[in-house]
């Protein structure tokens, strides 16, 4: 794992460690939810893309919101076949919407040691 690449992840868990909800692009990878596949499915009709990749849902106890796309904080490393990459964005939301989205803090958290300690774990999007 490239030295830009480790400390993305390490900022990552840094916010999870404060509480601080955190998604990645894509479908995510084990532990950690990506941008599509965060919630449950009765908060997907919520979701609007208020342009600029910025996306606002709402559950029964309040709004959260993410970026997607260009609006994503990005990460990139090295060239061709050896290019490391990482996409993520912070989940904004009170703690009982996260509760309400399910938002796993410990998997999510254990996901993320888990990568930091392997260096070499591929990340799936």
């Amino acid at each position: 794992m490239r030295p830009k690449i480790r400390e993305a992840w390490e900022e990552i868990l840094e916010r999870l460690e404060r509480g601080e909800a955190v998604l990645t692009a894509g479908s995510g990878t084990s532990g950690i939810p990506g941008i599509h596949n965060f919630y449950p499915k009765r908060y997907y009709p919520s979701i609007e893309h208020c342009g600029f990749g910025f996306f606002e849902g709402r559950t029964e106890n309040g709004k959260f919101s993410f970026d997607g796309g260009g609006a994503m904080r990005h990460v990139q490393s090295g060239e061709g076949e050896d290019r490391e990459y990482l996409s993520w964005t912070p989940l904004r939301a009170e703690k009982a919407v996260l509760e309400d989205l399910g938002f796993d803090f410990q998997a999510a958290r254990e996901a993320v040691k888990e990568i930091l300690r392997d260096g070499e774990r591929e990340v799936e999007f």
